[in-house]
């Protein structure tokens, strides 16, 4: 297995077991957490890329990966059956002090989803490059 690498709004944690993995996306501020999830500690300014940036709201994720600085990322899709109004928004915060990033429910997924597409990267030979080669557990549309 890989190591996960993640930042969020508790702190920075290694993460390379489903156990561990399980454990860091059950931490929120108030129901929220914005996780940034690369293969490697981040090393001031030497560029975060790749990366997974998956925002939590309760139950609730959105999952947006950034392959590399020239790309306007990948996001998933959420499900049809996910009880959310088709025409409305979820309101996730990306800051601790509650700035918020309000995301079209068509791309917003169960956290369970997320948290498998994340067991999933743990055995992914590489980052990904293309949409390709991203977990099929969810759709993702390259933007």
């Amino acid at each position: 297995m890989t190591p996960l690498f993640f930042e969020h709004f508790l702190g920075k944690e290694s993460c390379a077991t489903p156990g561990e993995v399980r454990a860091v996306l059950a931490k929120s501020l108030d129901g929220y957490n914005e996780f940034i999830v690369a293969d490697a500690p981040w090393v001031p300014g030497a560029g975060p890329y790749p990366y997974l940036s998956v925002l939590v709201k309760d139950r609730h994720a959105y999952l947006w990966y950034a392959p590399n600085d020239g790309s306007a990322g990948i996001q998933a899709y959420g499900p049809e059956d996910l009880g959310l109004d088709p025409h409305g928004f979820t309101a996730f915060h990306i800051t601790p002090g509650g700035e918020v990033l309000k995301v079209c429910n068509d791309y917003v997924c169960p956290l369970e989803a997320a948290a498998e597409v994340l067991l999933a990267w743990l055995d992914l030979p590489g980052w990904p490059a293309r949409t390709e080669e991203l977990p099929a557990l969810v759709r993702w549309e390259e933007l």
